[in-house]
């Protein structure tokens, strides 16, 4: 899901202001607008983050996170709560530092809360049983993955867990804090084709 909304802020930034309506017409200059699509290409790859080494070692103990063995490397389900509190607390750091770009601060909102409940339940998110309702193979994946639970109603912080249907090429159920980063990687998508400096002929358009 959160890739969904990466694409889509993508699609929305290469896009902007331009005339979308008229890209049929014979009029329609194709060699400015791949010129501009290009430099917004550009522009993607120029943009900079302070310490991504953070996020980096965040994904890939997130990764780890996922694996069904951890529980027993670690020595038992209550330690699973620290490698959680390792992984949300360097991606806040990461946030934090990138806090000034667009959506960084939803995305930091969002992270927050899902770590909070994720910490308050022993590093495992809780999911409401009502995602049965989305057929037994999803209840299964949930079963299947070390790092969610079933809720039973009784969790610390439950309405922070995943309790919101949603479609993403299949239901699921997803956090308050989920659609914060989701909202927040839409609007950073969409900022990174922007171009920071308006030379010549590009300013009209960005």
């Amino acid at each position: 899901m959160n890739l969904i909304a990466f694409i889509l802020g993508l699609i929305r930034g290469f896009l902007r202001k331009v005339p979308v309506g008229r890209m049929f017409r014979r009029t329609f200059d194709w060699r400015y607008f791949f010129r501009i699509m290009r430099l917004r290409l550009r522009s993607v790859f120029r943009k900079k983050f302070r310490r991504p080494i953070l996020l980096l070692a965040s994904v890939l103990i997130g990764v780890l996170r996922t694996l069904p063995w951890l529980e027993e490397f670690l020595g038992g389900q209550e330690r699973l709560v620290f490698p959680a509190l390792l992984q949300y607390g360097l991606i806040s750091i990461f946030l934090f530092l990138n806090r000034k770009k667009p959506g960084m601060i939803a995305v930091l909102l969002g992270t927050l809360l899902n770590g909070s409940v994720i910490a308050a339940n022993g590093g495992r998110m809780p999911v409401d049983a009502w995602i049965g309702q989305f057929g037994l193979q999803a209840l299964e994946r949930v079963l299947a993955a070390p790092h969610y639970f079933l809720a039973t109603g009784d969790e610390p912080l439950l309405f922070l867990a995943d309790r919101i249907p949603f479609w993403s090429f299949g239901f699921l159920m997803v956090s308050l804090g989920d659609l914060a980063i989701m909202f927040g990687i839409f609007r950073l998508a969409a900022y990174l084709p922007r171009r920071i400096g308006r030379p010549r002929r590009a300013a009209a358009v960005d």
